[in-house]
């Protein structure tokens, strides 16, 4: 998790993006925006998901302040030397997910399900043909005036200040300054988390590889078109261990054109020589 500091100048220090294919109409693409601090989201419908697209999407939320970081997932427009640029002329710093390992952006794959839901929720119990982007702006307006279940505040007071009652507050009714709110949300962030990391710490297996170790890769294939190809690739050869779950391998990477690939161990299994496998029958 992202631990932001708690002034006003500092809480936008992160962002996650993630697209989103949805087949309406024209417009078949749909760029989300997260802000990691505060919960905030911010929808883009677009014809397409090329650079350009995305750069034009990012300057719009850039406007309220430039995050610190940004992490995606590898979409070849978020990987193209065209948005690294764009992204280092406003000094941000790029995090890319693990190839077909969503957990590592877990926020935003969660947050994708929740609108992606309730968007389906207003097409089909709206009474009238209400173009599918105008009913995504109730969507997120209403996303970001919800109480989050982690923070325990709405995203938009945590951002802009932005009390989300009509009418407001009497006087006996009591809401915490935005500063005192972002520390609550923060402290309950961090309780969620380690609640949490203590879970899944408990089912938790190391994983038994070194380097040096040779493994097979599970490749990724959904649906998976081609029922003859096969499941794992390799035999590859452990070049690092990077963490308690990744790994750096001799897998020839497509995106980055490197001999190398950063995997998570999930994906790895022990390669045993196919002499080591037979069966004897006697």
């Amino acid at each position: 998790l992202c631990h932001p500091q708690i002034d006003l100048l500092n809480i936008f220090r992160s962002i996650l993006l993630e697209d989103l294919t949805t087949i309406i109409r024209l417009k078949k693409y749909l760029l989300l925006v997260i802000d990691h601090a505060t919960r905030s989201v911010w929808a883009f419908p677009s014809k397409s998901e090329t650079t350009e697209t995305y750069a034009n999407c990012l300057k719009q939320v850039f406007q309220i302040q430039v995050p610190a970081k940004l992490l995606s997932d590898r979409n070849g427009a978020f990987t193209s030397s065209k948005f690294k640029r764009f992204l280092r002329n406003y000094n941000v710093k790029h995090l890319l997910t693990f190839s077909h390992q969503p957990q590592t952006n877990g926020k935003c794959e969660r947050v994708n399900q929740s609108i992606v839901t309730k968007l389906k929720c207003k097409v089909n119990s709206s009474p009238t043909e209400t173009p599918w982007n105008k009913l995504l702006e109730q969507v997120i307006n209403e996303n970001n005036l919800t109480p989050h279940s982690v923070a325990k505040f709405h995203p938009a007071y945590l951002l802009f200040g932005t009390l989300p009652y009509s009418p407001p507050l009497t006087q006996n009714q009591f809401y915490p300054s935005v500063e005192e709110a972002r520390k609550l949300a923060k402290q309950n962030t961090i309780k969620y988390h380690d609640k949490n990391k203590i879970k899944y710490d408990a089912g938790f297996i190391d994983s038994p590889f070194k380097a040096g170790d040779i493994v097979m890769y599970e490749e990724f294939n959904y649906p998976n078109l081609r029922k003859s190809s096969p499941v794992f690739s390799g035999p590859y050869e452990i070049v690092k261990k990077l963490s308690d779950v990744n790994y750096e391998i001799t897998k020839p990477n497509s995106l980055t054109k490197k001999p190398t690939e950063i995997v998570h161990a999930s994906k790895l299994r022990t390669y045993y020589p196919p002499e080591e496998l037979k069966v004897s029958h006697e």
